[in-house]
C-alpha cells in the first residue's frame, strides 16, 4: 500500500468518548484549546481507565475484553471539519465529521494534542499510522449509519453536516 500522508495526525482521547466518536454518537471532542486542523484524523484511545467501568455498564455489548484491547491504540477516524469556543462547556470544542471505526484497534503509544510519530516512540507510531492508513485504503474499517451521526449532532445542537 502507499505511504501515509505527510500530515496525518492522531488525537488521543480517553474512551468510551474515543469509542463515541468513531462509533457516531459523540460529534465534538471538548480540549482547552483551539486548532486550525481539518482533516483526516485518527482517534486514538489513550491509556487511561478512569471511564472503564462506565463505558461497561452504559455499553454492555461491548465485552471487557474490546474495551480493553482498544486501550492505547489507534481504534479509528475521523474529519475535523470546525472548532469553536462553546459558552455552554467554556472550552473549545472540536467538531468530528465522517467517523469510522477500525474493525481491529492497532496498539500504539499515544502523544498530546494532534500528533504526528515522534520521539522515543516514533517507530511504533509510524508503524501504526502505516497500519491504519492501509486499513483506511483497504476499507477494513465499519462507518455509523447517517441516521446515527444526525441525531447526535442534533442532540448537540448542531447543524447537521450531511442534511
Amino acid at each position: 500500500m502507499s505511504q501515509y500522508p505527510d500530515d496525518l495526525r492522531a488525537l488521543s482521547i480517553i474512551n468510551p468518548f474515543a469509542w463515541e466518536i468513531c462509533v457516531g454518537k459523540k460529534p465534538l471532542e471538548f480540549r482547552s484549546w483551539d486548532t486550525k486542523r481539518r482533516g483526516l484524523t485518527l482517534i486514538h484511545a489513550s491509556g487511561s481507565r478512569e471511564f472503564e467501568k462506565d463505558f461497561a455498564e452504559y455499553y454492555p455489548d461491548v465485552s471487557k475484553e474490546t474495551i480493553a484491547s482498544m486501550r492505547m491504540a489507534i481504534i479509528g477516524f475521523a474529519d475535523i471539519i470546525d472548532s469553536f469556543w462553546s459558552n455552554q462547556d467554556s472550552c473549545y470544542a472540536h467538531r468530528m465529521g465522517n467517523p469510522a471505526l477500525f474493525f481491529e484497534p492497532i496498539p500504539t503509544p499515544g502523544a498530546l494534542n494532534y500528533w504526528p510519530p515522534q520521539g522515543k516512540r516514533r517507530d511504533k507510531q509510524h508503524l501504526a499510522f502505516q497500519m491504519a492508513w492501509d486499513d483506511i485504503q483497504a476499507g477494513n474499517f465499519d462507518r455509523p449509519e447517517p441516521d446515527l451521526i444526525r441525531e447526535s449532532e442534533l442532540a448537540y445542537g448542531l447543524e447537521p453536516s450531511n442534511p
